[in-house]
């Protein structure tokens, strides 16, 4: 008959076993991994000519965008930072998407006032590189507004 302690002895070698193997497709020294990817953006209030080009006569309005996780062997992926490049200016806007769930969508967005003219904004997931990925294909996004002054567009 085995004792509780030889049955403890046996619990504790079997998962160290699973911890050297790697649990959930993470073999030893491996990383878990993400794909972020861009849903594509929309700019409210706006008319939409086609995925990333837009037209507006609100000098004020709202870009905003889903990234989805893709990755099939990824885990959920935290603080996940991006920047707006804003007519050649870099870092424009910056924010962290708390979470995006492996297989899931994550929203962010902002807010800006524009003149009239032609706005060009690169969207960045990850921009430094420090969240491992298994592709980072896909991961900017380049966007077009125009701002036509009120009564025009």
């Amino acid at each position: 008959m085995r004792t509780a302690r030889h049955r403890t002895r046996i619990l504790v070698v079997a998962l160290g076993l699973l911890a050297a193997l790697g649990i959930a497709g993470c073999g030893a020294g491996k990383q878990p991994t993400a794909l972020l990817q861009f849903y594509p953006p929309t700019v409210t209030p706006a008319v939409g000519l086609s995925d990333t080009v837009y037209n507006t006569t609100a000098n004020t309005f709202t870009v905003s965008w889903l990234v989805f996780n893709a990755d099939p062997e990824g885990a959920t992926v935290y603080n996940v930072p991006w920047a707006v490049t804003r007519d050649g200016i870099p870092n424009a806007f910056t924010g962290t998407i708390i979470a995006v769930p492996n297989h899931g969508w994550a929203p962010a967005s902002f807010t800006v006032t524009e003149p009239v003219g032609v706005h060009i904004y690169q969207i960045i997931i990850d921009p430094n590189g420090t969240i491992p990925q298994s592709s980072r294909d896909g991961a900017v996004v380049t966007l077009w507004v125009t701002v036509f002054p009120v009564g025009t567009g």
